[in-house]
């Protein structure tokens, strides 16, 4: 098979990049590949290398490996890019939550929607699209394929500004297939699901148990749960009558009446404000860990994720031509007819030859349509502010989430945010307020 050339932008993740590094160099089809590494922190960046150098030697991996600094040279003759980048990083995201908690908005993971995910779409979807335009230059036949936050802002503006052919994954559903195998008390691979929705908030309209309807048999094993387990993905499935995913801390930011002041911060439903130190804590775990195997103090095995990520079987798909289906985020082109057209959505695809080809799946429950086609207004809205540099367009899009309460907290916390977050938002800094 034809050698590839596999960029990873952001390729300084403690987690995400190890895990797609001995994923790569496990994987027979791309044989004679060359992987590009690419960050801005060199420090971080150099690290990686050295992992990726370790894994290859160690395995005996037909893979060579390339980095640089320079996202156009990394980028140049790209067969497959892999986007996770985080614009600010953690600290950014902690201040994505106190600023808003301030104004009584409780956020439980404050990356996709609310106050949270409209700060991060702000200085993430510029330098997002920019990196796609790059590649209409430099790979203008690459797949790019996304992990950053906010999915869907991200990638609606690729595929909005951009010809760049953009995929967005994300491994959430996987950890709700693993819950329902438990439910059930069936191996993991037992259980088939198709969904339809958004990312972070997508609902299972099938599941399989061993080629049969599983539906009736997991209603019935959930009432029999602790009722502090997954609460407000059990309310939500009464309400809708299907399942959601992936989880409560997710889900509860898209239906806010879990995250009041009444409820205690979410508390009620076993939910928390994002633990920005307890995460923090946790990269420089993460961080001595990876340190100490490039250093050859621990195994390589160290390093495997406890979730497989898909990217490298979803290229390896395409470079073999074998069908496989995945769950992905795309442009709706009426595979979902009751949502926006041309919203990101989540749903499963065919992945071949051809690329990535998603699955009509039909229309959802009216009344969870209409919430969930609201959101992508303000996907919207956030979206082409974040572009624009537009603090008009930025209001609207925070007035729009249902976790704000009042004008006057928007128009403060949104002055807020831009404040604290001036250095990654030139595109606010050019224009008048």
């Amino acid at each position: 098979m034809p050698a590839k050339r596999i960029t990873i932008v952001g390729a300084g993740g403690l987690v995400f990049t190890p895990s797609v590094m001995l994923d790569l160099m496990e994987r027979p089809a791309l044989a004679g590949s060359t992987l590009v590494l690419h960050d801005v922190d060199e420090p971080r960046l150099t690290l990686m290398t050295r992992i990726a150098g370790r894994l290859r030697d160690e395995r005996r991996a037909d893979i060579q490996v390339a980095t640089s600094l320079d996202p156009r040279r990394a980028l140049d003759g790209a067969d497959f890019v892999i986007t996770t980048i985080s614009v600010g990083g953690l600290e950014a995201r902690r201040i994505d939550v106190e600023i808003p908690l301030r104004y009584h908005v409780y956020q439980t993971s404050a990356d996709t929607v609310g106050p949270g995910g409209l700060s991060r779409a702000l200085r993430t979807v510029p330098p997002i699209v920019r990196i796609a335009r790059q590649m209409e230059e430099a790979c203008p036949d690459a797949w790019l394929f996304n992990y950053t936050n906010p999915m869907s802002m991200c990638c609606l503006g690729i595929s909005q500004h951009t010809r760049t052919k953009v995929v967005g994954l994300c491994p959430g559903y996987l950890g709700t297939e693993r819950f329902i195998a438990r439910v059930l008390d069936v191996p993991r691979e037992s259980v088939r699901t198709q969904m339809a929705g958004l990312n972070h908030a997508a609902w299972i309209t099938a599941l399989r148990v061993d080629s049969r309807d599983g539906y009736p048999a997991f209603r019935e094993r959930l009432t029999r749960l602790d009722p502090g387990i997954e609460p407000i993905s059990r309310e939500l499935f009464d309400r809708f009558g299907l399942y959601p995913e992936p989880v409560d801390k997710h889900l509860g930011e898209f239906f806010p009446a879990y995250l009041t002041a009444a409820t205690d911060g979410g508390k009620r439903y076993g939910q928390q404000a994002w633990p920005a130190e307890r995460i923090l804590a946790q990269r420089q775990t993460d961080l001595a860990r990876v340190r100490r195997v490039a250093d050859g103090r621990e195994p390589t095995a160290a390093l495997a994720s406890h979730e497989r990520e898909q990217v490298v079987d979803i290229i390896s798909a395409i470079v073999t031509d074998t069908a496989s289906s995945f769950v992905v985020n795309v442009p709706n082109q009426g595979h979902v007819p009751n949502l926006p057209r041309g919203a990101i959505i989540e749903i499963p695809a065919l992945v071949s030859g051809f690329g990535v080809q998603g699955l009509a799946m039909g229309p959802l429950p009216a009344p969870l349509a209409a919430h969930l086609s609201a959101i992508a207004a303000e996907y919207e809205l956030g979206t082409a502010a974040a572009l624009a540099g537009d603090r008009a367009l930025a209001l609207r899009a925070l007035m729009a989430d249902p976790l704000i309460r009042s004008t006057a907290d928007a128009r403060s916390m949104l002055d807020d945010l831009l404040s604290a977050h001036a250095p990654y938002l030139p595109q606010f800094a050019t224009r008048g307020a």
